[in-house]
């Protein structure tokens, strides 16, 4: 069977994209990629066995075609460049089951599906509709917060998300709590399957780490509590950071890593609040880092943290960087988002703090600062649990299930 993945986002990488791509070929499928252009990269590649096809270019090159296009998608949610693209992609390469990576482009898939007769699977990678809401108005130019007020309100995507997976073969999630807010859309249980961002426990705990990044933060002799991943005002950063600065009276020598900065962007406003708490010492903040060096900066922390705030977009999905942590053995302290809040009571991985309270978030740093054996014990069961359970190994024979059922 040849498989079509969709994915509007440049490729590599994807952490959850290539894990889905490895598994299915795995199993014995042919995994197809269309993606937008990527540097000097070639139109088409193989990646790990999976075909990547580059797109020429994003969008028309024509300027007037370019915003009429734009106008469509804002008003329908359809793209007929990408339309136009992915019906060529499953024509050349004779493609079995569309698979669509996030909900913008499900709909134009959607389209293309019908037109081509072939079943599509929409794999929704977070609450795409209370992700907005979050993001909104972000360091986004006059025109896009013009765009953004008059095309991306709540109802408007609610709706067509909820159009989406009643016309889709079958939804994917990422967590329970996700599947819970989609069956409230009225389709039946039995069409959504629940794949967590859970870590493949043979590649992550393969990579090799660099001594470099070891050495660094040893030399510095510090107490480490790190957070590793996106940066946005809905990670909970600011609470990480006045933590620091209440919790530096009572631990010596601590030291907030946040690793994972895009130049410019929210990383701009964490710098003037770390000068407003006068922690400059206290907190470093590192930019974009590869996936491979990930491991390196979990092993070189005492503590992982993840401080997202409360909203209906993080009380509904789960981020990757929760089971690398636990994989790593290292006790972890977040938020009590309603999946991490289960996950990490559950597992007994570590403890949960009050969504931006930066009291509280300090309180539980010098709980586990004062207390080597709760941080080994915390380590050990999220290590424990992600062996036993939260682990891609497990997870993905979810994913090769629904597929021996889709074209049934």
């Amino acid at each position: 069977m040849n498989i079509g993945m969709i994915l509007d986002s440049r490729f590599p990488s994807d952490i959850r994209v290539e894990k889905e791509a490895r598994a299915l070929i795995a199993a014995g499928y042919k995994v197809h990629l269309l993606t937008p252009p990527l540097g000097n990269r070639p139109k088409q590649e193989e990646i790990d066995g999976i075909i990547v096809q580059r797109i020429p270019t994003m969008a028309p090159s024509n300027p007037l075609a370019r915003k009429l296009n734009s106008l469509k998608f804002y008003l329908f949610f359809r793209n007929d460049f990408w339309r136009k693209e992915i019906a060529k992609f499953v024509d050349t390469f004779k493609i079995d089951v569309l698979h669509v990576h996030d909900l913008p482009m499900v709909g134009t898939g959607i389209a293309v599906a019908k037109a081509k007769g072939v079943p599509i699977v929409a794999d929704l990678h977070e609450n795409y509709p209370a992700a907005l809401q979050v993001r909104k108005g972000v360091n986004l130019s006059l025109k896009q917060k013009i765009v953004d007020r008059l095309f991306n309100g709540l109802d408007r995507w609610v709706a067509y998300e909820k159009r989406c997976v009643q016309e889709v073969d079958r939804v994917i999630v990422v967590v329970d709590e996700a599947k819970e807010r989609i069956l409230h859309y009225g389709i039946p249980e039995g069409k959504v399957t629940v794949l967590m961002n859970v870590e493949d426990v043979d590649y992550f705990a393969n990579i090799e780490l660099d001594p470099s990044i070891l050495a660094r933060y040893r030399e510095q002799k510090a107490f480490i509590v790190s957070y590793i991943g996106g940066f946005g005002p809905h990670r909970g950063l600011d609470t990480a950071i006045k933590a620091i600065a209440l919790a530096r009276k009572r631990v010596p020598a601590i030291k907030l890593l946040l690793v994972g900065a895009q130049e410019g962007g929210y990383s701009q406003v964490l710098q003037r609040l770390i000068q407003e708490f006068q922690v400059e010492d206290l907190v470093e903040i590192t930019g974009w880092q590869p996936f491979e060096k990930v491991p390196s900066y979990i092993h070189a922390s005492d503590i992982c943290l993840i401080p997202h705030h409360r909203n209906p977009h993080t009380d509904s999905t789960i981020p990757h960087k929760l089971f690398q942590y636990m994989l790593m053995g290292k006790p972890v302290i977040v938020s009590d988002c309603r999946p991490l809040k289960r996950i990490v009571e559950e597992t007994q991985a570590g403890l949960v703090f009050r969504a931006g309270d930066a009291h509280d978030l300090a309180n539980k740093i010098l709980s586990l600062y004062k207390d080597h054996a709760l941080r080994n014990y915390h380590g050990e069961q999220g290590r424990k649990a992600v062996f036993k359970k939260y682990n891609w190994q497990r997870e993905s024979k979810k994913l090769i299930k629904l597929y021996e059922n889709v074209m049934v």
